[in-house]
Formats: C-alpha cells, sequence, structure tokens
C-alpha cells in the first residue's frame, strides 16, 4: 500500500527485493542480474529522501521513515563470508529467505539518517504504522 502512495518507498521496496536475491544466490549470473537494478533503485530512493530532507519545514512520513529503515538494514553490502553454522539451519528460516538477512551488513550512515528523521518527526507515538514504531524501539 505504502509504496503505491509514495515513490520513495516504491524504490525502497526494489532495492530490498534485490538485496535479499544478493544475500541469496551467490551464482555470478543472478548476482550480475541483481546488481543493476539494486544500484539503480537504491540511488533512486536515495536522492529522493535527500530531497525530502532538504524540505526543513516538512514533517518526515511514516513512509519516509519505513523507506530509510529499509535502506539501514538492506541497503548495505553483502558480506561474502561463508561462516561457519553453528547450529542446524532451520527449515522454517529458509522457507521464508530469514537467513538471508544474516549476510547483510547494516549502513551506519542511514542508521544516523533514522534517527534524524525521528527527531525531526517528533518520537516514535507520532508514527502510524502500525507495527513500525515498535520495530523502531527494539
Amino acid at each position: 500500500m505504502a509504496a503505491q502512495e509514495h515513490e520513495i518507498v516504491y524504490h525502497c521496496h526494489i532495492t530490498s527485493v534485490a538485496s535479499i536475491g544478493l544475500a541469496i544466490f551467490r551464482d555470478k549470473d543472478c548476482v550480475e542480474a541483481l546488481s543493476i537494478p539494486r544500484l539503480y533503485h537504491q540511488n533512486q530512493t536515495i536522492k529522493l529522501v535527500r530531497e525530502m530532507i532538504s524540505d526543513t519545514a516538512a514533517i518526515p512520513s511514516d513512509s519516509l521513515l519505513m523507506a530509510v529503515l529499509n535502506l539501514v538494514v538492506q541497503g548495505g553490502t553483502v558480506d561474502d563470508r561463508i561462516l561457519p553454522e553453528c547450529h542446524p539451519v532451520s527449515p522454517l528460516a529458509t522457507a521464508q529467505n530469514l537467513h538471508a538477512y544474516r549476510r547483510m551488513t547494516l549502513v551506519p550512515e542511514h542508521t544516523r539518517a533514522m534517527h534524524f528523521l525521528i527527531k525531526k518527526k517528533g518520537c516514535l507515538n507520532k508514527i502510524h504504522i502500525w507495527g513500525l514504531a515498535i520495530l523502531l524501539a527494539t
């Protein structure tokens, strides 16, 4: 729903899908096929977020916060190290591709932008998207 309302969220969701794909697949063809759209949509997202942030009078929308949160988690590089398994891989985690998130690295610059936007909004209580404030608080 939010992706239909805000161009930022649209580009951010495409970036997220490509990022998850990059974290799941190690095949050279898949990496090449996902890298270009990810880079394009990530740059579009960052450009649009910068435009919104530059309007000093505007209060950040919940959709903007959601987009920046996606950039924090899924906008970084993929950790290509092959880590030893410390416990058996959960079939439920792999069925939902949750295992891909362990290969994603957080982006400190986007984390700082998120803190800035939350302060500009006023507080977490002013976020209306269900669960977003809870997610940001944890």
